[in-house]
């Protein structure tokens, strides 16, 4: 078992993308984090290790589109915030050259204060809900590898200052990556494959202009990777 108590401070500024005097600058963020996890590992075929967290932020940091002008965006700061959740993460190997694994994130963000807003009660932008994440690895003596996987995140939201714009949001997606690989010596030689079901997907929404959602993910990418260590 291991509890842990973490105060941390994230420096304010100023925002890049907004002419707003109103709304350049931002405070500091202040966070108190409690979390216990417990590790249950009885041999080393399996094990389960199981997370608990709570995040109490105050002033919390984050993008906002510009009421004024749409293709601007700035930092905000929110009065509290609060996030808690559970994480588990559990292996199985049912040979000594296959592990499985999963990890499955569920965790629960909303706005407790934020003066004169409409975002209170409504979940923290770009904070899914729900992760998961899949995998199976393979490995032999000779240095031959290989692995696939699978990684879910959930609906994530982009507020506007109302909390009116319900529909812009980014869908739950899920990417599948691989690789096989064969080390020799201090080399890594490897083809791996990134979105092998090349996935249309976003990984963040810059504005609220209608028809331009924001930055597209990675497209289907096959490689070769070839690495030694000094």
């Amino acid at each position: 078992g291991n509890a842990r108590v973490t105060y941390a401070e994230k420096p304010g500024g100023f925002s890049p993308y907004t002419n707003s005097p109103t709304a350049i600058a931002f405070s500091e963020e202040e966070t108190m984090a409690y979390e216990f996890s417990i590790l249950f590992r009885p041999s080393e075929t399996w094990g389960v290790n199981l997370t608990a967290y709570l995040n109490e932020i105050e002033n919390y940091q984050f993008e906002l589109p510009d009421s004024l002008d749409p293709t601007s965006y700035y930092v905000a700061n929110a009065d509290e915030v609060t996030a808690k959740g559970i994480e588990i993460e559990g292996f199985l190997k049912p040979a000594e050259s296959v592990t499985l694994s999963v990890a499955y994130g569920l965790s629960d963000s909303e706005y407790d204060k934020f003066t004169d807003s409409g975002l209170v009660g409504k979940q923290v932008s770009f904070v899914p809900k729900q992760t998961l994440a899949l995998s199976a690895i393979y490995q032999l003596e000779n240095g031959i590898y290989g692995q696939i996987g699978t990684k879910t995140i959930g609906d994530t939201h982009f507020w506007d200052y109302n909390g009116l714009n319900t529909a812009e949001k980014i869908d739950s997606y899920t990417l599948l990556d691989a690789n096989l690989g064969y080390g020799w010596k201090d080399w890594q030689f490897s083809v791996f494959g990134i979105n092998l079901t090349d996935e249309e997907y976003y990984t963040s929404l810059v504005n609220n202009l209608p028809g331009t959602p924001g930055i597209a993910g990675s497209p289907r990418v096959i490689g070769l990777s070839i690495s030694k260590e000094f």
